[in-house]
């Protein structure tokens, strides 16, 4: 059983020539990792809106223009937002008070 098949709202996609290509592109601008270009190119060709994460290195992207022309017709295609989960969580968490059992 694949991960796509155990996991709802999770989809897989070819690495094509397109995927590469716009996987290089991404790389020489932001200077991303391989394996991190291809999932931002994988995201921006099939349209995602964001990927959520918590890899500060991605954050690059939210200051990177659309991308573009790319492919056969020119197209120029938005970047992902990229949302990071450390962002969202309390730098000190405050303390539980758990009362205690009279006895």
């Amino acid at each position: 059983m694949t991960l796509a098949k155990r996991q709802a709202g999770v989809v897989t996609m070819p690495i094509t020539e397109m995927v590469l290509m716009t996987a290089a592109h991404v790389r020489a601008a932001t200077r991303l990792k391989a394996p991190d270009a291809l999932v931002v190119a994988s995201a921006t060709l099939s349209g995602c809106g964001a990927i959520v994460g918590n890899d500060i290195d991605f954050k690059v992207i939210n200051d990177f223009p659309p991308l573009g022309p790319v492919g056969v017709g020119g197209r120029t295609l938005p970047m992902p937002q990229y949302i990071h989960f450390d962002d969202y969580q309390d730098a000190s968490p405050s303390p539980v008070s758990i009362p205690r059992r009279r006895s």
